[in-house]
């Protein structure tokens, strides 16, 4: 289970049990042990999922929004063979239990240097996928002494979200369209086997997680912030993506991150890792080794 403190965030503790069912199923889903740690912050006790030996490169995973570490589990029996991976429930998701309320970038950025010190990660590799995205990129501005290399997936950072990803997540609070939307906002129809464990956790999460105000939810970085930013980085994204205008991400983050090395996925939504499991595998590898 998540640690001796259970949520009081959702809308009844049947669904929080439910929503906990689906993050341990999908998580089984993989062939590694999986080792849990809770970490205290000054900012909320984060979940902290770590896989591999410690001889390998670190990396640190950050997921997505209404989502969890779980969403790493098509990811973890291979990259397991090259790397120690630690992957976090952040802040104000449905996979953590106790946090601060309206944390701004400066909080952001210590409470993942809160974590990284406590696993003594001297120096680090970073994906931040979506929201993940963010904290990855923003954790960079403040400490990129402790980053080796970063991938973003998916990231909102670089375009606004469309219109139509808003009339999805509308749509997903109905009980007649819920589960159909949430769907429809985040994959493509290429007719990848989506494991109903997880689909089942981000309805929960979406439908019936109660986040405290806009905790979590970052404001727009600044031009000057980008030009910070000077380590290495593979920006990957889902040319089907129903959130973001992956061209327009895309040409927006060369001009922002002029070393940055961006990659549209063809016949890919938004959680490319899912849909292009064997892919993005495959760059993430090459890119950080």
């Amino acid at each position: 289970m998540w640690g001796e403190i259970m949520s009081t965030k959702y809308k009844g503790e049947d669904i929080e049990e439910r929503y906990i069912s689906c993050y341990e199923e999908t998580f089984r889903l993989c062939f590694q042990t999986i080792n849990r740690i809770t970490i205290k912050t000054r900012f909320g006790d984060t979940n902290v999922n770590m896989v591999g030996d410690d001889s390998r490169p670190k990396l640190l995973l950050i997921h997505g929004n209404y989502v969890n570490s779980s969403m790493w589990y098509p990811n973890i029996d291979e990259l397991n063979k090259h790397f120690k991976l630690y992957m976090i429930d952040f802040i104000n998701a449905p996979g953590e239990f106790i946090f601060k309320n309206k944390m701004n970038s400066d909080d952001f950025a210590q409470w993942l240097l809160e974590i990284v010190d406590f696993l003594k990660l001297e120096k680090v590799n970073i994906i931040g996928f979506s929201l993940g995205a963010y904290y990855a990129l923003n954790f960079s501005i403040y400490h990129s002494n402790r980053i080796n290399k970063m991938i973003l997936m998916s990231p909102g950072d670089f375009t606004p979200l469309k219109i139509g990803f808003f009339v999805r997540l509308f749509k997903g609070l109905l009980p007649w369209t819920g589960l159909k939307a949430i769907k429809k906002m985040h994959f493509n129809d290429n007719k990848v086997n989506i494991p109903d464990s997880f689909i089942m956790q981000f309805f929960l999460g979406v439908k019936n997680y109660i986040p405290s105000g806009l905790n979590g939810i970052p404001t727009k970085m600044k031009i000057e912030d980008y030009k910070k930013v000077s380590l290495p980085i593979l920006l990957l994204l889902g040319e089907q993506d129903k959130g973001i205008n992956s061209k327009m991400a895309y040409t927006n983050a060369k001009e922002l991150i002029p070393h940055i090395q961006p990659e549209i996925i063809p016949n890919c939504g938004h959680l490319i890792n899912l849909e292009a499991a064997e892919y993005i595998n495959k760059a993430i590898r090459e890119f950080l080794l």
